[in-house]
């Protein structure tokens, strides 16, 4: 009977010999469906996949946003009649004119010597709930002094992208002292305006 030898060495795997280089003779590899765009060194640095680019050939560019160089007025007088020139655009301008003579008595403080009231102007973008707020009196007396008498001024906003509709109030306050409020709020509803889109 045969002894088995369980320490038999076993002779070790032969290496692999070196993998020859066969690049050259293999054809390139294809590139992926896409557009390099190479940079100033001439090296390719950003890849455009075709899933993002128009007929598979050249990259998305994102649209640029043109100014709209609408504007509308809106005009608040005596007497409570408003009146609007010009079309309210998504994206344009909006300027108010205010007649301080809507409101029956006027609230007016001074702190030392300086007016401590005004009349502030706010409008309300629709959908979007956004609020600008702007002054509309103004106590410049054109010499850089802010003691002339009260005037009111006009003041310009913005009419958001995406907007239907504004809605517009007012406010006279008081400070200092003597802390008052009263709006010209048509009755707490707003005065609200139609926005067209742009074209």
């Amino acid at each position: 009977m045969s002894r088995i030898n369980k320490n038999v060495s076993q002779k070790p795997a032969p290496k692999p010999a070196a993998a020859k280089n066969v690049s050259s003779n293999m054809p390139p590899a294809p590139k992926p469906q896409g557009t390099w765009i190479t940079g100033d060194d001439g090296t390719p640095n950003v890849y455009v996949p075709a899933s993002a680019q128009t007929h598979g050939q050249t990259p998305v560019q994102k649209p640029v946003n043109k100014p709209v160089n609408a504007k509308g007025t809106l005009s608040f007088g005596p007497g409570f009649q408003q009146a609007t020139q010009g079309d309210l655009v998504a994206g344009g301008k909006l300027d108010i004119n205010y007649d301080l003579g809507r409101f029956s008595k006027l609230l007016t403080n001074s702190h030392d010597g300086f007016p401590a009231w005004g009349v502030t102007a706010y409008v309300m973008a629709q959908p979007s709930g956004v609020i600008q707020e702007k002054q509309l009196v103004s106590f410049s007396d054109g010499q850089g002094s802010n003691h002339g008498p009260a005037q009111s001024v006009p003041a310009s906003f913005d009419v958001p992208a995406g907007s239907t509709s504004v809605q517009v109030w007012f406010k006279n306050w008081t400070g200092a002292d003597a802390p008052s409020a009263q709006y010209d709020s048509n009755f707490g509803r707003n005065y609200t305006f139609d926005v067209k889109q742009p074209a």
